[in-house]
């Protein structure tokens, strides 16, 4: 087992987007199990019957078919939709927070309603944009995965949802609606033998880890899952769980100096760190204030003020890592930050824990696929990566996928056009 260049045992790879334009598809060196084309494949494949790709049903025969397709990754945070056609990724749009269990279905739908608006206006003026909503399908496939939606009765209640606001039959094999962590696994489809199962592992606004294994066909078939609880009971290691600690942590800071109400204590008195938290929320060392700020939804319906409130504790995050990870050559690492960041990451590491059971999950013949913007931070990364060797877990290799929705999008190009 080699080790990784941040001293972590396996190797950390991180898997770009663009993914039919080179064969060098790696940020860093290539990871020599995953074969581009062959990704590209396996994502599609992922979890679907071999004949995914015969999308026409009796419903839908003798209706044109579109020239594009559509991949919807919607997080805690985003969403986000791509539009790719033979030639490669068309467009992008976003939209609003989309995890499901947070934010409920009629949001969800808004929210890539919005999102696939936004990547249909930003579409190059050769492509003819497809009629959105209209009565035939504007995609020949899609793909909808989103966070929150992984239990029998979220999928009776989004596949119909989905499948009405795109014009697409409910059995028809083109269209599939899944959990935003199933896009990950796909590298298991097309490992070499001796790699039998993959972790997948999300760390956004929120977090959650999956397990896989391989089906009969060599395709990749869940069988755990640990935590994605939600923000309230779970979430550790995520963008909500360390922007509550940094929240927490300023209090304390406010706290700790000798204050009444009418006293407003001096910034100078507080770190650089809790500072710029203070500056993050646009307020001053009023603890009240603060508090305040922080549960503030300005401008926000009354149905969305708790999500809102959490994209906001979750948004302070990127001062914690700004303050534990400062540049090199720069100030040094604020001991606090620090504190919080690698807490967070043990508990990241402790998420995965449960699915290694060293029985249908043995971690030298597993490998790690990583996704969402926390786990984009290299040193967060290697946090986690050291977290858990210390725990004995050292997987076969440890891949970051960078945009799942846009590898999404060029696999059902490659496979349906």
């Amino acid at each position: 087992m080699e080790h990784n260049e941040n001293g972590a045992a396996g190797r950390d790879r991180q898997l770009g987007g663009a993914l039919l334009a080179s064969d060098d598809i790696f940020l860093r060196p290539p990871l020599s199990l995953v074969k581009p084309l062959n990704y590209l494949r396996s994502i599609v494949q992922l979890l679907s019957p071999p004949s995914f790709f015969n999308w026409t049903t009796s419903s839908m025969a003798g209706v044109p078919k579109s020239p594009l397709v559509l991949c919807v990754d919607g997080g805690g945070t985003k969403t986000a939709a791509v539009i790719a056609d033979r030639t490669g990724v068309l467009s992008h749009g976003l939209g609003g927070s989309c995890n499901v269990t947070n934010v409920g279905l009629f949001i969800a739908v808004t929210s890539v309603t919005t999102a696939i608006n936004n990547a249909i206006t930003a579409l190059p003026a050769s492509v003819t944009p497809p009629d959105f909503p209209s009565s035939n399908p504007p995609f020949a496939a899609v793909w909808i995965a989103l966070a929150g939606l992984d239990r029998p009765s979220d999928f009776a209640a989004a596949r119909p949802a989905f499948a009405k606001l795109l014009s697409m039959p409910e059995d028809s094999l083109a269209f599939r609606v899944g959990n935003d962590a199933e896009l990950l696994a796909s590298p298991l489809s097309t490992v070499d033998s001796s790699v039998q199962s993959a972790v997948t592992l999300i760390a956004g606004t929120g977090s959650i880890a999956m397990s896989f294994t391989k089906d009969e066909a060599g395709l990749p078939v869940q069988i755990g899952r640990s935590r994605g609880w939600g923000h309230i009971y779970g979430d550790e290691g995520s963008g909500y769980h360390i922007g509550m600690s940094t929240v927490r942590s300023t209090l304390l800071a406010l706290d700790r100096h000798a204050w009444t109400s009418t006293t407003t204590i001096p910034l100078s008195s507080l770190s650089a760190f809790h500072q710029d938290v203070l500056a993050h929320f646009d307020v001053s060392g009023d603890p009240d204030e603060f508090l305040a700020a922080v549960h503030a939804a300005p401008g926000a319906d009354p149905s969305e003020h708790d999500n809102v409130r959490k994209v906001r504790v979750a948004s302070t995050s990127r001062v914690t890592f700004a303050h534990a990870f400062p540049p090199a050559g720069g100030a040094a690492a604020d001991p606090e930050a620090l504190r919080i960041v690698k807490h967070e990451a043990a508990d990241l590491a402790e998420t995965i824990v449960p699915l290694v059971d060293r029985v249908r999950v043995r971690p030298e013949s597993a490998i790690l696929t990583m996704g969402g913007a926390l786990l984009g931070i290299q040193d967060y990364r290697k946090l986690v990566l050291d977290e858990l060797a210390a725990r004995g877990v050292v997987f076969a290799d440890a891949v970051r996928v960078e945009d799942t929705s846009v590898s999404g999008a060029l696999a059902l190009a490659v496979e349906c056009l």
